[in-house]
């Protein structure tokens, strides 16, 4: 529920289209598949045009290009899938013609074949190139999506990506092993001045609706999970496991390659470069989004057990109607090494009290201990019944198999569905943390940057933020001290009755996902607005909320008993408009973690993963906002970089303004922020 905040004006993202014919690439194939063209000799047995696939609108355009193999070529320039249909006449192999623009890097795609993850190529040269996709090990029709997953831009440069065609050859050539990228940068192409009406149709939002058996690897079959789908990739760090209510956290590595399950050899995988959705029930599921779940596979113990009524808090209300009753387990091939991140979605439709229904969930690979994703598991003490309720946690796997455990407390367990996703390596890098030492009244580290000004700060503050030290200090004692105060401030826009303090790390400390938690102790009072939270590095770009925004905790001194955590982003008709007139998404809850939140040290907790982000306080899980639980409307705000920000609001459209017994001065003390990759 946080404020945009004297933003610069969005720049307008118009001629996004660069012109056909620049750059294209080097293809690192995954599941151990080697970059290669197809011999001179060989026999072409179907043929698809990428100018005939369809993809979201507004997410790319056909344009010519006269050495295209039809004349025209299909640029995909925001993050999205296009797909199609091969109908070989004899087994073969598939090859994608593609190329692409570099910006920071060059484009990455990931191919799909009939819902399977056969390849991730990375893009990296300047003309058009063939590359392999082998295992079309029948005649029969095929599902081609060719999905983009890593669009990236700045004032000066657009990476896209550009297909030409899709074709399926008889006799591929020798192998040529491919280059690791180097993520070298190139200038975009000339804008286009007109974009080609593009023929869209009822193409997958990200990740595209997939049924069948899921493997990472077209060589390998998978034990018996199905479909497995990408979301957005992205280079970033994320970050370790909790124990308690509450989930493990992401993380990111650049993978190149999916290798085949198991392969103890084979590179991570990049966070949403892989992923397997499962329903507990026994029938395919269709999310929201179009993404289809398969039948349970891999699950042991339970039986089916009816929902009764709605379930509230899901646009995706099917996935919480199959439910099994007394699983045990639940067993995953995953494709390489590395960290996963688990999402385990629930619901008490029973009519059980809080206490009923008790459980704990753990989770190992059989090499490695077990990692406690969550204890004490209340559906209904939490989130109450009849309502979406996720479990989550990132757990390192050693081996090619994930095993999730539940365990019974007090009654049975209750599972509805299963997402596994990769979010990374096994080694996710170093934990950065700030512990605020330092001598009473000097600056915080360098990290943290004053904003400075009287506003306005979009949501009827009352405080001028400045760079005093009367305002923001080190206390000596190991803290930040943020403090509120009644007294007067002018400046050219406008005077103000209060003073206090925001500090941001905007181009100085980001993160993408990870596990991002501060232990702080926030003052109560009415008007008092304490907040640990973050915004999109792309602010000045393109405005809030696109830019997303990701509360970690906000707390009303008026409800000291609560605390709050928020995830906001462009929003649907559905949503109310805030911001300049825009709809804004806001997904969240309010939680009383059973101790005041006012006047105490708490640890707040924030995971990001690529399809969840999870909200906790001292290692207790109470909200996990999905790209699944969403409307297809909402922009799934996470999957780039975002900055931190310390501050304590005084009044505001939300907790409302100070009154006679508002204590002033007012301090919110900080005692470490931790990003853990």
């Amino acid at each position: 529920m946080r404020r945009p905040s004297m933003l610069a004006a969005p720049s307008v993202r118009a001629g996004r289209a660069t012109a056909a014919g620049a750059c294209l690439a080097t293809v690192s194939i995954a599941v151990g598949s080697l970059v290669q063209a197809p011999s001179a000799g060989a026999a072409q047995v179907a043929t698809l045009e990428a100018e005939a696939m369809s993809y979201p609108g507004g997410t790319g355009a056909v344009y010519a290009d006269a050495k295209a193999s039809a004349g025209r070529e299909l640029m995909l320039w925001s993050t999205a899938s296009a797909a199609g249909r091969v109908r070989p006449s004899s087994p073969g192999t598939l090859v994608l013609t593609a190329r692409g623009q570099l910006c920071n890097g060059a484009p990455q795609v990931q191919v799909l074949v009939d819902g399977t993850p056969a390849a991730t190529i990375t893009v990296s040269a300047t003309s058009w190139r063939d590359y392999l996709v082998p295992g079309l090990r029948t005649a029969a029709p095929h599902a081609v999506v060719v999905r983009y997953v890593n669009d990236a831009r700045t004032a000066t440069c657009d990476r896209n990506v550009l297909l030409d065609r899709v074709t399926v050859v008889t006799t591929p050539s020798s192998a040529t092993t491919p280059s690791r990228p180097t993520g070298a940068s190139a200038s975009p192409g000339a804008t286009s001045s007109a974009r080609a009406s593009a023929t869209s149709s009822s193409a997958v939002p990200l990740p595209p609706a997939t049924t069948g058996a899921a493997t990472a690897t077209p060589s390998t079959t998978t034990p018996s999970t199905t479909t497995p789908s990408t979301t957005t990739p992205s280079t970033t760090t994320p970050s370790t496991t909790t124990p308690s209510t509450t989930t493990a956290m992401p993380s990111t590595t650049t993978a190149t390659s999916a290798p085949a399950p198991g392969a103890s050899g084979a590179a991570p995988l990049a966070p949403g470069a892989w992923q397997v959705r499962m329903t507990a029930g026994s029938t395919p599921v269709t999310d929201a989004l179009g993404r289809t779940w398969s039948p349970a596979s891999g699950l042991s113990g339970g039986a089916p057990t009816p929902v009764w009524g709605g379930i509230a808090g899901s646009s995706s209300e099917a996935l919480y109607k199959s439910a099994r009753l007394g699983v045990r387990d639940w067993t995953v091939r995953v494709p390489a090494a590395g960290t996963y991140a688990v999402d385990i979605l629930t619901t008490d439709a029973t009519g059980d009290r809080p206490g009923d229904r008790v459980f704990d969930v753990t989770a190992s690979d059989g090499t490695a201990a077990t990692t406690a994703l969550a204890t004490g598991v209340d559906i209904v003490g939490t989130a109450g019944g009849w309502w979406a309720y996720h479990v989550t946690g990132r757990v390192a796997v050693a081996s090619g198999t994930l095993v999730v455990h539940f365990v019974p407390r007090r009654g049975e367990t209750l599972v509805t569905a299963l997402c596994v996703t990769s979010a990374g390596g096994l080694d996710l890098g170093p934990t950065t943390t700030d512990d605020f030492t330092g001598p009473a009244g000097a600056a915080p580290s360098a990290s943290w940057v004053p904003r400075v000004g009287s506003g306005p700060w979009g949501s009827g503050e009352l405080e001028a933020y400045t760079a005093s030290r009367s305002n923001s200090a080190l206390d000596g004692a190991g803290h930040l001290a943020i403090t509120a105060r009644r007294e007067s401030w002018s400046d050219a826009y406008g005077s103000r009755a209060y003073t206090s303090a925001r500090l941001e790390t905007k181009g100085r400390l980001t993160f993408t996902y990870g596990r991002v938690e501060a232990r702080m102790l926030v003052p109560g009072g009415a008007g008092l607005w304490p907040a640990f939270w973050s915004l999109g590095s792309d602010i000045d770009a393109v405005d809030w909320p696109r830019s997303g925004e990701l509360d970690v905790m906000e707390s009303l001194g008026s409800q000291p008993d609560t605390v709050y955590g928020h995830l906001h982003s462009l929003g649907d008709a559905t949503d109310a408009t805030g911001w300049q007139g825009q709809h804004v998404s806001d997904i969240g809850r309010g939680f009383a973690p059973g101790t005041p939140v006012a006047g105490a040290w708490h640890t707040y907790q924030m995971e990001v993963t690529p399809e969840y982000v999870t909200f906790g306080v001292d290692g207790r899980q109470y909200f996990t906002a999905t790209r699944t639980d969403m409307r297809p409307g909402q922009a799934w705000p996470v999957g780039k970089p975002y900055y931190l920000v310390l501050d304590l609001a005084v009044g505001g459209d939300w907790g409302g303004a100070p009154d006679a017994s508002t204590p002033f001065p007012a301090t919110m003390l900080v005692d470490s922020v931790t990003l853990r990759p």
